[in-house]
């Protein structure tokens, strides 16, 4: 987050557009807790209420009725007069926390840029006609500002894009999020060995009272119209598709030295292209202890058979 003045200077890498603001003399927005925020102005809330600490700004709203009212709401209309090939647009609203900027490599910190809670419906929402309801990035290359004007190219047509340049691209977790800790400063998940003992241990304990009862798989894919049909071992139904669509893709892999991943760990799945022939998939099931790679079992498959037969 190089750069100075708020956010970072320009950290979407938007340009000289990013965040333009009056400034120069008598043009401060409020400065302590009790002043007007002033539209255009830049107002840096604390900077002279030293008897203030971390003040906060709260808006809310009721409804009787409970109506759908929304208690904030912010709309950019930039790059609504859009060209041909012109990819500018705004940002409705923008969110950042500078705890541990510039600590890359160091200890995670509980610092959220943007935080959305609900009792029963959803945090966060996102959708885009075209591009990507939802976006995260975690990476350590050049920052939110690596992609300057190549940005709109990530957002690729699907309603969750995750990517990481040192994890995974999404990761879903079902039940307790647990044994997640650091290991020589590096976040690690699950059991870790200890540097000390050289055996494994688990670095996180559940919270007390967590009862040991059994949580949904850490992620569910599904395809086409949804139904629920009746089960006499599910009290609630079997949820089902109506539709015959595949639910979940692996992209196939062909590697230019024809070769299976040196990297993985057990539970890992490859599909791999061979220089000549067909793909196959491969499940990791194992560490070899002596070379510490993966080693990967062939998953062996029934016969073959046409889209639109009977299964």
């Amino acid at each position: 987050m190089a750069g100075s003045g708020p956010f970072g200077g320009d950290p979407l890498g938007y340009g000289n557009t990013w965040l333009s603001y009056g400034s120069g003399t008598g043009l401060q927005g409020g400065k302590n807790v009790g002043q007007s925020v002033e539209l255009g102005h830049q107002n840096d809330i604390g900077i002279e209420g030293k008897f203030f600490v971390n003040p906060a700004t709260i808006v809310s709203a009721a409804s009787p009725s409970g109506g759908n009212t929304a208690v904030f709401a912010a709309l950019n209309g930039g790059g609504e007069t859009q060209k041909p090939g012109d990819t500018t647009a705004g940002v409705g609203v923008f969110g950042q926390s500078v705890a541990g900027d510039g600590i890359l490599g160091k200890v995670l910190t509980n610092g959220i840029g943007v935080a959305g809670s609900c009792n029963t419906g959803c945090g966060v929402f996102g959708q885009s006609l075209f591009g990507s309801g939802v976006v995260g990035f975690a990476t350590n290359t050049g920052g939110w500002g690596f992609w300057g004007g190549e940005l709109s190219h990530t957002f690729q047509n699907a309603g969750v894009l995750g990517q990481s340049g040192r994890g995974v691209g999404v990761r879903g977790h079902g039940g307790v999020l647990t044994g997640i800790g650091l290991n020589s400063g590096v976040p690690t998940d699950g059991y870790v060995f200890d540097d000390t003992s050289g055996k494994p241990k688990l670095v996180a304990q559940p919270p007390d009272g967590t009862p040991l009862l059994p949580s949904a798989p850490g992620g569910c894919f599904s395809s086409g119209l949804l139904k629920t049909v009746d089960d006499p071992l599910i009290p609630e139904g079997l949820l089902v598709s109506r539709s015959s669509q595949p639910q979940l893709r692996l992209v196939p892999s062909q590697p230019d030295n024809h070769k299976l991943p040196a990297i993985g760990t057990i539970g890992d799945f490859f599909l791999g292209i061979p220089f000549r022939g067909e793909p196959s998939l491969f499940l990791c099931l194992k560490i070899n202890p002596e070379t510490k790679k993966p080693v990967w079992t062939q998953v062996m498959l029934g016969a073959d058979a046409d889209g639109d037969s009977l299964f």
